[in-house]
C-alpha cells in the first residue's frame, strides 16, 4: 500500500497474508525519521480525550506479515495486535501513539524485528500466553511505561535479543510472572540522563522464574544489573547480568 489509510483494521481467520508499505527510502531497518511513506492510522489524535481507536488487530490467523508501515494513533487500543494467532511477523515498522505498540497475546512463534516503537504506553508487550516468540533488533524508546514487557506465567520460551530500549517512563525491560525466557545482548538505558529509563534497565518480579539474562549492556558496553534477579518469589534466574 501507499499513502494514508485511516480506520481500525481487523484480519480474522486468514492465512499467508502480507500487508506492506513502501520499503524505507534509506534501506535501513529500524526505520529512521521520514523513512516510511505508507501509513495506517487509527484516527485517534489524543488518547485522553477521544473515544478508543485502534489500528491493526490480527485474530485467529497464521503467517500474517505487517511490514514497512507507519502504524499510529490507535488511542486506547493497540498499534499491531496478534491475538490468538500464530507465526505472525511485524518487521521494519514505525509504531507510535497507541496503548501497546505491539501486543502479542495468546499465540506463538511470532517475530517482531527491526521496528521503531515509541510514544506508546508500552512499546512491545507479550501477554497471556505468548510463547516461542522472537523480539529482535527493535528500538523501543519514549514509551510512557515499559519499553518491552512480558506478563503472566504462561509467557514462556521467548527470546528478547539485540534490542535497544531507552528513555521509557518506567523500566526498559520488565518481566512479571514470565518464565523460561532468554533476554540477551540488549542495549538498555541511555548514557545520558534524558535517555535513561525512569526506573531500571531490567527488572523481574512476582514469580518470574528460570529466565536467562546474559550480555545485556548500557550504551558504553558495560553489563547492566537485573533488579531482583533472585528473591523470595524468584527462582532459577541466571546469567552474567544477575548480581
Amino acid at each position: 500500500m501507499t499513502g494514508l489509510c485511516v480506520g481500525y483494521t481487523v484480519i480474522n481467520d486468514r492465512m499467508n497474508l502480507t500487508i506492506e508499505g513502501v520499503p524505507p527510502v534509506s534501506g535501513s531497518c529500524p526505520p529512521g525519521a521520514n523513512d516510511l511513506t505508507s501509513t495506517l492510522s487509527g484516527g485517534v489524535i489524543d488518547r485522553h480525550t477521544t473515544p478508543p481507536g485502534g489500528v491493526v488487530k490480527i485474530v485467529g490467523s497464521k503467517n500474517i506479515v505487517i511490514r514497512y508501515l507507519v502504524v499510529i494513533d490507535g488511542g486506547d487500543r493497540d498499534g499491531i495486535e496478534f491475538h490468538n494467532s500464530w507465526s505472525g511477523i511485524g518487521h521494519c515498522n514505525c509504531v507510535a501513539g497507541n496503548e501497546q505498540g505491539y501486543e502479542l497475546e495468546d499465540g506463538d512463534k511470532h517475530k517482531i524485528t527491526n521496528s521503531r516503537v515509541f510514544d506508546n504506553v508500552n512499546g512491545i508487550r507479550l501477554h497471556k500466553g505468548a510463547v516461542d516468540t522472537m523480539i529482535t533488533g527493535n528500538i523501543t524508546e519514549a514509551n510512557s511505561n515499559h519499553g518491552i514487557v512480558l506478563l503472566d506465567s504462561a509467557t514462556e520460551r521467548n527470546m528478547i535479543g539485540s534490542n535497544t530500549t531507552r528513555a521509557n517512563g518506567v523500566d526498559c525491560i520488565h518481566l512479571d510472572e514470565a518464565d523460561y525466557n532468554d533476554v540477551l545482548a540488549n542495549v538498555s538505558g541511555g548514557g545520558s540522563a534524558d535517555m535513561e529509563c525512569g526506573n531500571t534497565d531490567i527488572r523481574v518480579q512476582n514469580d518470574a522464574d528460570h529466565n536467562e539474562f546474559n550480555n545485556n549492556v548500557d550504551p558504553g558496553g558495560n553489563l547492566v544489573s537485573v533488579e531482583f534477579c533472585s528473591g523470595p518469589t524468584l527462582n532459577g534466574n541466571f546469567g552474567n547480568n544477575c548480581p
